[in-house]
């Protein structure tokens, strides 16, 4: 009983994990509703071997527009990417866009919520930062790129700013 009960809890806090993607498209459109210039973006694909003729989820990306003119007016031109787990039933990872402040505080820019991490969803993400951002320079030249080397993430930096120099943060090695 203290189990039933338990899990009962969890679906009354949690709601319907999987039920909550039918709802992104509502959720996005109150963002642009109340963040005019944002850029708010969810893909969906059909999947080859699966018998459901319903779209599944693919990707989802955010990027505030007043953390998008905080980034492109304020902050050096260091761009830092990172991914995570996101620990719920689904899945599904979190990808990261921050950069630096003038405080050397870390500044959100941009996140995303993909399948997996591999170097077709860095590539999608980092198209979506780029177009948000409007390109591989700002005010002081071409964006630096750092991150911890994920799975796929060099050669879609590669390919998607090409004329940005990438750094390795150093954090997980210290």
């Amino acid at each position: 009983m203290a189990y039933r009960a338990k899990n009962n809890a969890i679906k009354v806090v949690q709601g319907d994990q999987r039920g909550q993607y039918t709802r992104i498209r509502d959720y996005l459109q109150a963002v642009l509703d109340t963040n005019p210039g944002s850029r708010c973006i969810v893909t969906t694909k059909f999947l080859k071997d699966h018998p459901s003729i319903n779209p599944r989820f693919h990707g989802l990306f955010i990027c505030l527009n007043a953390c998008k003119e905080g980034f492109l007016n304020g902050c050096r031109p260091f761009i830092g990417v990172d991914g995570c787990f996101i620990k719920l039933s689904t899945g599904q990872q979190i990808l990261a866009a921050t950069g630096r402040d003038g405080n050397n505080n870390i500044y959100p820019i941009a996140f995303g919520v993909v399948d997996k991490e591999d170097t077709k969803s860095w590539t999608w993400f980092l198209t979506e930062l780029k177009a948000a951002i409007g390109g591989e320079s700002g005010r002081f030249g071409f964006y630096t790129i750092i991150s911890h080397r994920q799975k796929g993430l060099l050669k879609a930096v590669s390919q998607v700013f090409p004329n940005c120099p990438q750094r390795f943060c150093l954090r997980p090695i210290y």
